[in-house]
């Protein structure tokens, strides 16, 4: 036990030499098996499922430098997770000296892409004074995400994402993040929190949806996207930012400049996740293209002030359970889901959502992927040393 806790937390070029369970997959990736029978067997038999569309998700994450070692983590659990013929996992760094080493050592499978950094954005500003403006990181960051799609091919039909302070720790992740109720028709499940107390940014989200707000989704990981409703809702905020703002904002303004108008006059916008499913629920014929599950509890006073977009009837269709596939290692002492899990227990958890540092990280990270691996039942000599755990 001891041996394969460490084993998670090495670099990935290691697991050739590390883990003999491991056979080559797709696109250089090793996916995990058991030896003996090159499957997990779930621990409840069922009927076979009809044969199923073949998918091309691509994994997507924006990240820098300084969050190498959680990436490192990241991709460790990647590459026992995330099913290897879905293809790309792209990591979206700044164009700049110390971002441009970071990826020389990230596995040859990954694919780094590089985007403008702030102060090259900055000079394309048309208001004087966004082009005075001191750098704000974490808002160049997020609207950046709006930008995924364009770098993924056209061929893909979807867009996963995620942030770099994740790890998956469940198999059957194709199951978790999509209904295949309609096997040529998958749709990308999102999990909504009902309780308005949850809508840290209900008010700015409210102003750019006509009033109306869904639910909070920023636990809804990954997030998971049609690849054309990433140009889609990247055109519809920017067109809203600019009805809300007017003359306030330059006709030909960039998403990134309008997103610091918005939020210079009516504070914080929001997250990614948020405003993605906002914008696919409003939208005339996309919102049927996905999956919709909320949990809380929905009341007569919400409804009477209208928070919801929404009806009870509504609400009685989109009642899925919420199994997670990828949790925030930061958080993981919060996730009562996980508590239960005896690993987690043995390695450590906690509850301190802030200020994980360079050895409480790895071990939250490296008990989650433990908790995923010990969950099933292995099939095969070598694949049987697992049972248990």
């Amino acid at each position: 036990e001891v041996e394969a806790q460490a084993a998670y937390l090495q670099p990935v070029d290691d697991w050739q030499r590390r883990a003999p369970y491991l056979e080559s997959g797709p696109n250089g990736r090793r996916p995990l098996v058991a030896a003996a029978s090159g499957e997990v067997q779930s621990s409840v038999s069922g009927p076979s499922r009809p044969q199923r569309r073949k998918l091309k998700v691509a994994l997507v994450i924006r990240t820098y430098h300084g969050d190498l070692g959680m990436i490192q983590l990241l991709l460790n659990s990647v590459e026992l997770f995330w099913p290897p013929e879905w293809g790309l996992v792209v990591l979206v760094f700044d164009d700049n000296e110390p971002d441009h080493a970071a990826c020389k050592v990230l596995p040859s499978w990954v694919t780094c892409v590089f985007e403008e950094t702030w102060e090259v954005k900055q000079m394309a500003f048309q208001a004087p004074e966004w082009r005075k403006a001191a750098p704000i990181p974490t808002v160049d960051s997020i609207v950046s995400h709006f930008s995924m799609d364009r770098h993924v091919p056209e061929d893909y039909d979807f867009v996963a994402v995620l942030d770099s302070d994740q790890v998956f720790h469940s198999f059957g992740v194709e199951d978790i993040i999509f209904d295949w109720s309609d096997p040529e028709r998958p749709k990308p499940v999102w999990h909504g929190d009902l309780n308005p107390l949850s809508g840290d940014f209900r008010g700015p989200v409210q102003l750019l949806f006509g009033g109306n707000w869904i639910a909070e989704f920023s636990q809804s990981w990954p997030n998971l996207l049609h690849r054309r409703d990433l140009a889609y809702c990247r055109e519809y905020l920017l067109e809203r930012i600019r009805g809300l703002l007017g003359d306030g904002l330059p006709s030909n303004a960039s998403l990134l400049e309008a997103w610091m108008a918005f939020e210079a006059s009516h504070g914080q916008i929001s997250t990614p996740p948020a405003l993605w499913a906002h914008c696919v629920w409003f939208s005339s014929g996309r919102k049927d293209d996905y999956a919709w599950s909320f949990h809380g509890s929905l009341t007569p006073a919400h409804l009477h002030a209208n928070v919801f977009a929404f009806s009870p009837g509504d609400f009685s269709r989109y009642t899925c359970p919420w199994p997670r596939s990828v949790t925030h290692v930061p958080f993981m002492g919060q996730m009562l889901f996980l508590e239960d899990y005896e690993v987690i227990v043995k390695y450590g958890s906690g509850r301190n959502l802030q200020g994980t540092g360079a050895a409480t990280y790895p071990a939250r990270a490296g008990a989650l992927m433990a908790a995923g691996l010990c969950g099933v039942k292995w099939r095969g000599t070598r694949g049987g040393a697992l049972n248990g755990c």
